[in-house]
């Protein structure tokens, strides 16, 4: 039993939690003293505290993250310098392994001199060479690296620099480094009184059971979870997935849709989970987060259609509840403008044209102001800036927050601190570099809703260390991935690795490492499963050999909520057969036109939900001029060049110089009367010009092959009667032909398809409807692929 006094030391947040709650349940007082009781890196953070009090030193210590990308500004700024052909393919990747490399050489107790027999290795001298430029970092910035805070300490107690503590736990260890196991001697030999927590045993009530695929087993252990809850609401469970970190949205789908199946449509309501998985998602996929990012995005530079839309519609920017209909419009608007990239500037005039409101436009408009070329500015500058746009953009919204958002944006703010604190490791910036920086560490610093405890903690293998449950599920016990197989760090010698023993250097010392963990879970509940699966695509799967011997577990027996206490329901029906009736433009003309005719013959659901319930999809942007504006274009300048040649007799009699010169002009008066410029840049506009302009003199080499014809009517509105509707039709062209008759022709600028006119829904019914409504004598009907 914990001892008031007693300082705790456990090998993660989660199970110093668990030992806080164990503790306070013991107690049968109203009050207590507390228990100092911590994670391993939090405790010797207050340890180093002290020290710094003390005034024994004033190197403030790296966070994990500025630790990260000095590491990576190392790797770049290297990079920088090397010749063609010799630079690293991938930086980022090399940083890490050296950032591994620098934290496994200090927790051996080792330094660069035990590289020196490997200099014959590139490797190990740029690993060295990087070693000493990130020391020289951290010397000339005041700041110390996380990993050399023990061995700093170690010397501290040597010379009574700070206090020792009088007695210390330590708990969930499945293994110590050189530098613990040092670090640990050293507090004992100073007349720390040391006691390590063990678990208590639960040998053999392992079973194992065998799952077809990795998903099924996810399932089957949440509904073994869910069982076990029924029949104890007080239980403990635990589920523990060895690659929780590669299926992490899998898993928290399968566990709502099983536990919570009220909460798949509303994910973040506040009230109590059913279950808590351990991995903490990236910051900045938070919904709140995710838009303040995107705010800013726009401000430094530009945002894609998808990003642009999402931020219109974010209820966390300005006044949501009045502006949302607007900002649905200006959303709109820049779809059919087929805008591909936005910037600040065009969207701050853009909402200043066109919306109702002047809110949005004046927080642009201000934003614009606020914003300039400031050159290379501090990282404690820049975040002052941030959160002035922030401000002005009126983030987080006017709506009250839920706790998840509460918790994303104190956990958002947090950051800002850790950016600012950049200068200490980092040259000033300019804009666009440091707004980069800004995203990239929202995505790797974890959230964890912090909601309370809940009765089943789903974690990866590191957060269940030296944690007790009621009962344990243990998923990924396949031969391929238990034990894990050997990953040495590729800067580090393999021959040095191998010698100390050092994580995933060699088969023998994970399968040690695994056998301990194995061990740790099989005694971790009164009953534990082991389970793998068989398949894995085409792949089978065979269980891992440290538990293959165990008996198979009993199958389970699971009824989801949602069927549950269903027997009796007496269902209901609704019957709904009434619509809206079909737009119509005044009394008797319908809106629509041929389209609706159309749409009904392909399907009559589709017509139905278009021209009576209005139900019509927003317009997509996509890179280049959409098929629609091509089409467009192609009918307009047609139409201009034909009310020019007006029969055959005349494009007969023209050269070609002058034919030319009559489809330049009809192209062109057609992009102008488009506005094509505008609408997808000038370099665009003048190619798509050249594309038709050549199409065109393609087109009328075609017609002139054709027998003598006049072009009477060229995109003429008729209004057409069919089955009692009304509508307007607008005829592409009609000619008439030598012999006194007409053809009426439907251009496509599309691909060639069958228009079926025979069957009984013909695909494309315009022809027969434009034939039949014709004033004029009709011989022929002809489908124009102008392509």
């Amino acid at each position: 039993m914990l001892r008031r006094g007693t300082s705790v030391v456990t090998v993660n947040k989660r199970l110093a939690r668990q030992l806080e709650n164990d503790f306070a349940a013991q107690q049968e007082a109203s009050a207590w003293a507390s228990l100092e009781l911590l994670p391993w890196q939090a405790w010797l953070m207050q340890q180093y505290q002290q020290l710094i009090a003390n005034g024994k030193t004033a190197a403030m210590p790296l966070s994990a993250l500025q630790e990260k990308l000095l590491w990576e500004e190392i790797a770049a700024d290297w990079n920088q310098k090397q010749p063609t052909g010799h630079a690293l393919l991938r930086p980022t990747v090399a940083a890490a392994n050296a950032a591994n490399a620098w934290q496994t050489l200090n927790d051996w107790q080792l330094d660069g001199s035990s590289l020196e027999e490997f200099m014959w290795q590139p490797e190990s001298r740029l690993l060295l060479e990087w070693m000493d430029t990130f020391s020289q970092h951290c010397d000339n910035g005041g700041v110390i690296s996380h990993s050399r805070i023990p061995g700093l300490l170690l010397d501290a107690y040597m010379h009574d620099d700070i206090v020792v503590p009088e007695q210390l736990v330590v708990a969930g260890f499945d293994d110590y480094t050189p530098l613990q196991r040092a670090f640990l001697t050293q507090l004992e030999s100073r007349g720390c009184e040391l006691f390590e927590l063990k678990q208590t045993g639960n040998e053999g009530k392992a079973c194992i059971t065998a799952c077809t695929t990795p998903e099924q087993e996810i399932e089957e252990a949440a509904a073994w979870a869910s069982h076990e809850l029924q029949n104890n609401p007080e239980a403990r469970i635990g589920v523990v997935i060895l690659d929780l970190q590669q299926r992490s949205k899998q898993v928290a789908r399968i566990f709502r849709y099983l536990l919570h199946p009220e909460r798949i449509v509303q994910e973040d309501s506040d009230q109590q989970r059913l279950f808590n998985i351990t991995l903490g998602q990236p910051l900045s996929d938070q919904a709140i987060i995710r838009d303040a990012l995107l705010m800013l995005q726009l401000c430094y530079g530009s945002l894609g259609s998808s990003d642009l839309t999402r931020l219109l519609h974010s209820r966390f920017l300005g006044e949501y509840n009045i502006e949302s209909a607007h900002l649905a419009s200006l959303d709109l608007l820049l779809r059919e403008r087929g805008i591909l990239d936005c910037s600040l500037e065009y969207l701050s005039n853009l909402a200043a044209k066109e919306l109702q409101t002047h809110r949005l436009a004046e927080r642009l408009q201000q934003l614009k102001l606020l914003l300039g070329d400031a050159g290379e500015i501090s990282h404690t500058a820049l975040a002052k800036r941030y959160v002035e746009i922030l401000r002005i953009a009126e983030w987080p919204g006017e709506q009250a927050l839920n706790q998840r958002e509460y918790q994303a944006r104190e956990s958002f703010s947090h950051l800002f601190d850790s950016f600012s604190r950049l200068d200490r490791i980092s040259p000033p910036a300019s804009d666009k570099h440091a707004l980069q920086r800004l995203i990239q560490m929202a995505r790797e610093t974890p959230f964890h809703h912090q909601a309370g405890d809940a009765p089943i903690q789903v974690m990866g293998l590191l957060e269940a260390g030296g944690q007790s449950f009621d009962a344990l599920w243990v998923t990924g016990m396949t031969l391929d991935q238990w034990p894990p197989a050997p990953k040495p760090n590729p800067m580090l010698p393999l021959q040095l690795q191998r010698e100390q023993m050092m994580p995933r250097s060699s088969a023998a010392r994970e399968l040690h490492i695994a056998e301990k963990v194995t061990e740790r879970l099989r005694c971790a509940a009164p009953r534990v499963i082991f389970s793998h699966a068989k398949l894995d695509g085409e792949s089978e799967l065979l269980p891992s050999n440290l538990v293959a011997d165990l008996p198979a577990a009993a199958n389970v027996q699971y009824q989801h909520p949602l069927f549950q206490k269903t027997d009796n329901i007496q269902l209901q029906s609704l019957g709904d057969t009434r619509a809206p009736q079909i737009d119509t433009a005044g009394e008797r003309v319908i809106h629509g036109g041929v389209a609706l005719i159309r749409d009904q013959s392909l399907c009559p659901f589709q017509a139905f939900a278009r021209h009576r319930l209005r139900a019509t999809q927003p317009r997509d942007a996509a890179p280049g001029i959409d098929p629609g504006t091509k089409g467009t274009l192609l009918h307009d300048a047609l139409e201009i060049l034909w009310k020019q040649l007006k029969d055959s007799k005349r494009l007969h009699a023209i050269d070609d110089e002058t034919c030319r010169h009559l489809v330049i002009d009809s192209v062109t008066h057609a992009a102008n009367k488009y506005r094509l410029d505008v609408h997808v840049g000038k370099r665009m506009a003048q190619l798509e010009q050249k594309r038709l302009e050549r199409l065109l003199m393609q087109w009328l080499e075609l017609e002139k092959k054709r027998p003598p014809f006049s072009v009477i009517e060229s995109e003429a509105k008729h209004q057409a009667q069919l089955a009692g509707l009304s509508f307007n039709i607008r005829i592409d062209r009609i000619d008439q032909l030598e012999n006194g008759c007409h053809a009426v022709i439907d251009y496509k600028s599309g691909r060639h398809a069958n228009p079926g006119w025979e069957n009984e829904r013909p695909g494309e019914p315009q022809l027969p409807i434009y034939a039949t409504q014709s004033k004029h004598e009709i011989c022929a009907a002809i489908l124009a692929y102008v392509r």
